[in-house]
């Protein structure tokens, strides 16, 4: 018998449908903001170690989250870039999170605007 070796592959991590739900409902509160938000698995390798980010082209806004990173940094992210872009969530928006989410939110506001004073 004759063993052949190859590349393993590597098991996706299970998704949280509840916290893929916060994701989608942040990216909502982006686009509404005229960013678009996009999920894609960023260029890794030699030489090369991107994170998440935004940038800017030809006039439209766009946020990119690496989607090998663990869920919650993926919320968290997006969490940074809304604090950020100084997006004024509503009442009605906040009460679409978890009160969590919500208050890691906040929270994030607050460090943003005790920094800038």
């Amino acid at each position: 018998m004759e063993i052949i070796k190859g590349k393993k592959k590597r098991q996706a991590p299970k998704r949280d449908s509840k916290k893929d739900t916060v994701f989608r409902t942040l990216a909502t509160f982006l686009r509404d903001a005229d960013c678009e938000v996009r999920r894609e698995r960023l260029k890794q390798g030699a030489g090369w170690r991107v994170m998440s980010g935004s940038c800017q082209a030809f006039d439209k806004k766009l946020v990119f989250v690496d989607s090998r990173l663990d869920q919650d940094e993926q919320i968290t992210f997006l969490i940074t870039r809304i604090v950020e872009l100084g997006l004024e969530l509503t009442e009605e928006q906040f009460s679409q999170l978890p009160e969590r989410v919500a208050k890691q939110l906040q929270e994030a506001h607050r460090e943003q605007l005790s920094s800038a004073a």
